[in-house]
């Protein structure tokens, strides 16, 4: 290390040169850096989702929960099972251990799960497999209002118009939206007119599920041209509905209408989304795994007006998250940050040194080194996100010892007569073991977070990465650059002490 400091003052154009490729490098790995809200946390969990519509949270229980339990129980890693059996749903959540590879459990839990797929209710959703990923949250959140529009007019306009708008958005995956009501054609059996023609509720079910149905028919081939055929057999409107045949009485056809009530109604809804008070509905906005948070949020943020003007009048599109706006708030409050602490820095070295080019090496350091920092970063896969964030402003802070204790003793030595080379190379050389050891004292402190297990190793590594690249990053820095430059700008200033002895000598040749 001391021989690192003598040759950047001895070559200094190469080190000048180095120092720019790494700031280039530090550029690029910033302009690269994926942005996320939270770290790259994986919880391992994984979901099992099933619905079956109508069915009593206690027959849930029995024919959906406990045979998807008794199955995914043996899948190795899982530490607990817990489940919750409600009206038409079932939600088996299973716990594995921490370092878990989610995705082998995920495939794992899927192959059990097919093999009991027949064993499960007929008229049951196939069961949905997932993951929790904070990441996976929605990276926009856009509130649909009226006060002249129903709920279910909002949710067709949201569903059938908007959506499929959004998701042309670039760094957008997808779009859903939750709230509102969905239309459903809603068949009353007259029991009494059903027993009268000697039907049941299973004659009436089969016959309309094999009436809405569409299938391929094969090819019709002319000459060199081929046509694929298709039966077109599901419903376009409720009077097709109406006018079903489900039976057949004394040689007559039994029309649906004859033994059921036909209404154009809604579904059950499960919930309900209330904005300001008012009913509404929300679309939750989902990017894709490799966008950037800010530049898909932006995205939607930058249609809003083209959203606007294709709703009907009455009808309001207002935004009521947007994770990108706590990013930039960071980013934002990095920034203030940085310019504070070279602010403060330059006053203090102005009023102990009261040396403006000692201010000016040091705030030129701060920003190499944290610059510099980036490229590390995206070599190791470190997202910028809250955590990160918050490493880089305690950082901020720390990559100033080094820098103030080398280019002090640097001062020190050009007080005391010495040229500028001679000052920043000895200055430089006799702090250099003290400054290494106190970085890897403070590098100890840090790097075992990476070891903690559990949650808050995972929360807590992208901060103490971030600031050990920072740290290791100031100690060359420190040993290089400022060296380098105090060797130029005190090579043109002579030191408080320097010029004292020279005028006590020259009083003396005087007299």
């Amino acid at each position: 290390m001391k021989n690192l400091s003598k040759l950047a003052v001895k070559r200094p154009v190469t080190f000048l040169m180095a120092s720019l490729i790494l700031i280039g490098f530090g550029i690029f790995g910033l302009m690269n850096l994926r942005l996320n809200l939270y770290p790259d946390v994986s919880f391992p969990t994984v979901t099992v989702y099933t619905t079956y519509e109508g069915v009593a949270p206690e027959d849930m229980e029995a024919l959906i929960t406990r045979p998807i339990e008794e199955t995914v129980g043996s899948v190795s890693g899982i530490e607990r099972v817990r489940s919750l059996s409600s009206q038409g749903s079932s939600v088996v959540r299973l716990n594995f251990s921490w370092g878990t590879d989610l995705f082998f459990a995920e495939t794992e839990v899927r192959k059990r799960l097919d093999m009991i797929r027949r064993s499960l209710p007929q008229d049951a959703e196939q069961p949905i497999v997932f993951s929790y990923d904070p990441n996976d949250e929605p990276v926009v959140v856009l509130t649909l209002t009226s006060s002249t529009r129903s709920p279910r007019e909002l949710r067709t306009i949201a569903t059938q118009q908007l959506e499929q708008r959004i998701e042309r958005i670039s760094g957008v995956a997808s779009a859903a939206t939750a709230g509102g009501y969905d239309r459903q054609i809603n068949i009353r059996i007259r029991n009494a007119n059903m027993r009268a023609y000697n039907l049941s509720i299973a004659d009436i079910a089969g016959t309309l599920r094999q009436e809405n149905i569409q299938v391929p028919a094969g090819q019709l081939e002319e000459g060199e041209t081929t046509y694929s055929l298709r039966t077109v057999g599901d419903f376009r409107n409720i009077d097709q509905i109406r006018n079903t045949i489900v039976g057949n009485y004394d040689g007559n056809p039994v029309y649906l209408r004859d033994v059921a009530r036909i209404d154009d109604g809604i579904a059950q809804p499960i919930g309900n989304v209330r904005v300001q008070g008012n009913d509404g509905v929300v679309i939750n906005i989902y990017r894709q795994s490799d966008s950037n948070v800010v530049m898909a949020a932006g995205g939607v943020m930058g249609s809003l007006d083209d959203l606007r003007a294709i709703l009907p009048a009455g009808v309001q599109l207002d935004v009521l998250t947007n994770q990108a706006d706590f990013i930039q708030m960071s980013i934002s409050n990095l920034i203030r940050t940085g310019f504070q602490a070279v602010f403060l820095v330059m006053l203090m070295l102005l009023i102990f040194l009261r040396s403006g080019r000692s201010s000016l090496i040091v705030a030129i350091s701060i920003p190499v080194s944290i610059i510099a920092t980036f490229s590390i970063m995206h070599w190791a896969d470190v997202s910028m996100n809250i955590i990160s964030l918050s490493g880089i402003t305690l950082a901020v802070g720390l990559v100033v010892d080094n820098a103030v204790v080398v280019l002090e003793n640097i001062f020190r030595f050009r007080e005391d007569g010495n040229d500028g080379v001679t000052s920043a190379v000895s200055g430089a050389q006799e702090v250099a073991g003290p400054v290494v050891m106190s970085t890897l004292t403070t590098l100890v402190v840090f790097l075992p977070v990476l070891f903690v297990p559990g949650i808050a190793g995972l929360l807590f590594r992208d901060l103490a990465l971030t600031v050990s690249f920072a740290l290791i990053v100031s100690v060359l820095v420190a040993l290089t650059l400022i060296p380098m430059m105090a060797s130029r700008l005190f090579s043109r200033e002579g030191g408080r002490a320097g010029a004292g002895s020279n005028a006590d000598a020259g009083s003396s040749a005087d007299a």
